[in-house]
């Protein structure tokens, strides 16, 4: 029995890091050439993670029946993610289910990685402007007006940068800690929410941070069809597939216009044109087509993408950090300044009167 490769959207009973692992332990097994119910069996013993050890031992028991791989996943119990369903489907047809598993568990951690290495690029900076303001949430409560009873008591006038420091802090404050919920939910919203999203579309559209997004999902969307095309698969069915793993999103949506066309009988390069990809992976799949290479230009433009992500991840990191530490220097001055500045006046005060 033959099984179509777009299988049953049904929800995933596994997560993203959980699927890359299944994916990788399954290509091993592959690869090993050892019976893979066994091997799926043992693994799930091994694992501490119930819903994977399920998965596995719901595989376990379908190919103990005499059920192939292909024919188990496309089962309604087996809530796979649909890409990595499909891979197997196709990986066990094209005799390249290793191939394709690795892929699969490659593109998961590399999307991960980028999750972590965006966290962090925002996390410290806003981490720090929390910090500041709750120390000036605190200051507005229970120091400023102290601090400007003492100075009026003096009959002193205090100078206008001390007096909005303290008058205006608890309002400093709260923007503040406004700016470092926003400053660490943008980005948090970006990388794991899908596009579809209001918060990741307006994540998108930010100058150094929708640019890595970007880059990176179609990255996934290059060696995801160059996989599938090693794997043999039609390229409507590739793009189909390809666009299933990245539902509500704006290249997911594309895909699909690009699928619709191509089974129309519209050219790739023509309807990845009027889908509106980028023109640069345009090049590179009008290339492929010409010399008969569509898998190699695909390769070839993930690699692009995947250079692109890791520059502009480091562009990110060389400006975030150093403004952040330019706001925390300033703010610092901007304090001391306005504490000394009428310390000064009573200080000389008091000396003055004690001789």
């Amino acid at each position: 029995m033959t099984h179509s490769l777009l299988l049953p959207e049904l929800p995933a009973s596994v997560t993203a890091a959980e699927s890359a692992e299944l994916a990788a332990r399954l290509g091993t097994l592959a690869r090993s050439g050892l019976p893979l119910e066994g091997g799926l069996r043992a693994l799930a013993a091994e694992l501490g993670r119930p819903r994977l050890a399920g998965v596995l031992r719901r595989l376990a028991v379908r190919l103990e029946r005499g059920e192939t791989l292909e024919a188990a996943v496309a089962q309604p119990d087996c809530r796979l993610p649909v890409t990595l369903r499909g891979l197997i489907v196709a990986g066990v047809r094209s005799g390249r289910l290793p191939e394709a598993l690795d892929q699969f568990n490659m593109l998961s951690r590399r999307r991960q990685d980028l999750r972590r290495r965006i966290f962090i690029t925002f996390a410290y900076p806003a981490l720090l402007l929390g910090m500041i303001a709750g120390l000036m949430i605190l200051c507005r409560i229970y120091v400023s007006d102290v601090f400007l009873q003492i100075f009026h008591d003096f009959g002193m006038k205090l100078p206008d940068i001390t007096w909005l420091y303290f008058r205006y802090s608890g309002v400093v404050g709260w923007t503040m800690l406004t700016l470092a919920i926003v400053t660490l939910s943008v980005p948090l919203a970006a990388t794991y929410l899908r596009w579809g999203s209001w918060p990741s579309l307006l994540a998108s559209l930010l100058p150094l941070l929708g640019p890595v997004i970007r880059h990176e999902r179609y990255a996934q969307f290059a060696r995801l069809m160059a996989t599938l095309l090693d794997a043999q698969v039609p390229l409507p069915d590739a793009l189909r597939l390809v666009s299933a793993g990245m539902q509500d999103t704006l290249l997911g949506e594309q895909c699909r216009m690009a699928s619709a066309a191509v089974e129309a009988g519209t050219p790739l390069t023509e309807a990845l044109i009027e889908a509106r990809f980028l023109d640069s992976l345009v090049c590179f799949v009008d290339w492929g087509q010409r010399q008969n290479a569509l898998g190699d230009a695909f390769r070839s433009a993930a690699e692009m993408f995947e250079a692109r992500t890791s520059t502009q991840t480091a562009l990110l990191n060389m400006i975030v950090l150093p403004v952040a530490y330019l706001f925390i220097v300033t703010y610092i001055g901007i304090t001391i300044l306005a504490v000394l500045l009428p310390i000064i006046p009573v200080l000389s005060h008091l000396s003055g009167g004690g001789l």
